[in-house]
């Protein structure tokens, strides 16, 4: 029995890809974003950080927008390399909330913004951009903001569009990232996927309380407890953990759940699921596409997605 019903690399290959943003469109800064959401969100802008910690990392699990080769790797994120961040004399530090305890070691370097970004307290939607914005007058360039904003609606109307033309009720959905063979997380209330479902009108099955980050933790055997519609998508973000995938198809458990019996799981390449902006729009082209492809193939009347244009996807 199948456990995927695409291919890896089959949605990224069907996605419309943003547009590309080279090094040299990116405006240099004299800026640090310590944590991945808010480096993503000055290249969104269309800035270059100065530094940003863990950037292997980031390739894997943030991978769009691409980080220009300029921008230093300040080693780990909650642990940074301080010589090299005094090296690089930057104007301020851009930082989380929960990165405060590391402020009295960063007090000497630079002036520093500390953002909440994520939380159960307020609406992700609008605290995003908010973020958005401040980052932008730090830049000096607040219709970036505007820009960035506005292309992000627009990616919305868009998916929602195609998934409206491709099924007159589109299929609740189950997202999960996997940790190892047996445990995932299952995303919801509080996160950057809620936020898309909940623009794109999609019905998310799963129920169970979640964290402030939008996820709460949950074992194979939890999803086999629970009742499914027939109708629902599995969705697996990457990256999966080496050899979780060669296990799954062993799995007498995960090849009972319903959406694998089914046929209706649909793997994505990696988003950052803690992410800003440029997130929110990766995850619904992805997101839309596989699930429009998806129905497609189910429906052969129906039309496959067609590209976005350009001023509603681009960074």
């Amino acid at each position: 029995m199948l456990i995927f019903s695409l291919p890896i690399n089959a949605v990224a290959a069907e996605a419309p890809a943003p547009t590309d943003t080279t090094n040299t469109r990116l405006k240099p800064t004299r800026l640090v974003a310590l944590n991945w959401t808010l480096a993503e969100t000055m290249v969104g802008l269309g800035y270059q950080p100065l530094g940003v910690g863990n950037l292997r990392g980031y390739q894997q699990w943030v991978a769009e927008p691409r980080m220009p080769d300029q921008v230093h790797d300040l080693g780990l994120r909650i642990q940074p390399n301080l010589e090299l961040l005094a090296t690089l004399n930057p104007d301020a530090i851009l930082m989380p909330a929960f990165y405060e305890p590391m402020l009295d070691r960063l007090r000497p370097v630079a002036p520093f913004k500390v953002y909440k970004l994520y939380s159960t307290e307020t609406d992700l939607w609008h605290r995003l951009q908010a973020v958005t914005r401040d980052v932008a007058q730090r830049l000096h360039d607040p219709s970036a903001a505007d820009q960035l904003i506005h292309q992000t609606d627009a990616t919305f109307k868009y998916w929602r569009q195609q998934l409206a033309q491709a099924a007159s009720e589109p299929p609740p959905v189950l997202i999960v990232q996997f940790m190892d063979a047996r445990h995932m997380r299952v995303f919801a209330k509080h996160g950057l996927y809620q936020l898309v479902l909940d623009q794109l009108g999609l019905r998310n099955v799963w129920d169970i309380p979640t964290n402030g980050w939008g996820f709460s933790m949950a074992s194979i055997d939890e999803l086999a407890q629970k009742s499914l519609p027939a109708e629902t998508r599995l969705i697996i973000v990457d990256p999966m953990p080496l050899g979780v995938k060669e296990r799954l198809q062993h799995s007498g458990l995960w090849q009972l759940l319903r959406p694998v019996q089914q046929q209706h799981v649909l793997n994505i390449p990696a988003v950052w699921s803690f992410g800003s902006l440029p997130s929110v729009q990766r995850f619904t082209r992805l997101l839309g596409a596989a699930l429009v492809n998806d129905l497609a193939a189910t429906n052969p009347p129906k039309t496959a997605a067609r590209p976005q244009p350009d001023n509603a996807i681009s960074p």
